[in-house]
């Protein structure tokens, strides 16, 4: 009978110990970033939402591309904890505007990946703002570690991925404003808060039709009641502006504020009732967090 109860505690512990191994290895490291100057960025690494006593320590970094820093980084339960960096933008020759922040990718230095999702490659159009969204602790993915970048996305889990990527203000609003979204509808809360700062507009008779797939013109449009950009050029010679849409000025103003990019396929087909696809829509945020902007 002694020998049994010591073999129970030994498995015990060794079930306890693999927990915590296997909960160290899924814990999730994500970024905040903080501008300290013109030249300089103040990186901070730390676990998302993740209890632990292990360690992250920054190791090194480099320029990764024109806009992009990659940082590696372990996880140790020894030694000390080093989880912020100081960076100099400028000398690693990044190619950004002005008042815009880098993207950051995270590389722990047990693997040879960077990205976590198993369909977003190096190849993946605009895979960059997708990992950084994904380190920023914004973008989780399905549960099959897939991103779906090419898929479209439905108007209310727009408004969703907007208001946690920019971490903008709302308040809570209890009454309906829109006829289909229910109180209990999951995305109600940022739909009625948006709706009442004037960010959303209807559909017909009082809908907002939260699952219809969201166009070019509606994601421009949010984007510009949302905040005014600095370091706006002032053009209007812009390739597609002859053609009349009700998107139009919305899409003129991103254009100046770099938000938009001329390059953008969705930009040089011009068809602002295209739907955007998961890709596409986390680009655009992701030029809005980066860039420098304040609320209307």
């Amino acid at each position: 009978m002694k020998n049994i109860k010591i073999l129970l505690v030994i498995c015990l512990l060794l079930f306890i110990l693999q927990s915590n191994i296997s909960s160290a290895q899924e814990s999730r490291v994500i970024y905040t970033i903080v501008e300290d100057s013109k030249s300089f960025i103040d990186v901070t690494l730390n676990f998302m939402d993740t209890i632990t006593t292990d360690k992250i320590q920054v190791t090194s970094y480099k320029k990764y591309n024109d806009n992009t820093i990659q940082i590696t980084y372990r996880v140790s339960k020894d030694g000390e904890l080093l989880n912020k960096i100081s960076i100099n933008k400028v000398e690693l020759k990044l190619k950004l505007g002005n008042e815009v922040l880098p993207n950051i990718v995270l590389k722990d230095e047990t693997s040879h990946d960077i990205s976590f999702f198993a369909d977003v490659s190096e190849q993946t159009p605009y895979h960059n703002s997708i990992l950084n969204l994904y380190n920023r602790g914004v973008l989780t993915g399905y549960s099959d570690n897939t991103f779906k970048p090419d898929q479209p996305i439905t108007r209310e889990e727009f408004c969703q991925l907007f208001v946690k990527a920019t971490k903008l203000n709302l308040s809570n609003i209890e009454l309906n404003i829109f006829t289909d979204v229910a109180n209990d509808r999951w995305s109600k809360n940022v739909i009625n808060a948006l709706a009442v700062k004037g960010i959303l507009k209807g559909k017909e008779s009082g809908k907002f039709n939260p699952t219809d797939n969201i166009i070019f013109g509606e994601v421009a449009a949010i984007l510009d009641r949302t905040y005014s950009f600095v370091n706006i050029k002032n053009r209007i010679d812009y390739k597609h502006m002859k053609i009349e849409h009700w998107a139009n000025e919305y899409v003129l103003n991103l254009l100046n504020a770099d938000i938009i990019n001329e390059e953008d396929d969705f930009y040089k087909n011009y068809t602002l009732n295209k739907n955007l696809t998961r890709a596409e829509c986390v680009n655009i945020i992701n030029r809005v967090v980066n860039g420098y902007k304040i609320d209307k």
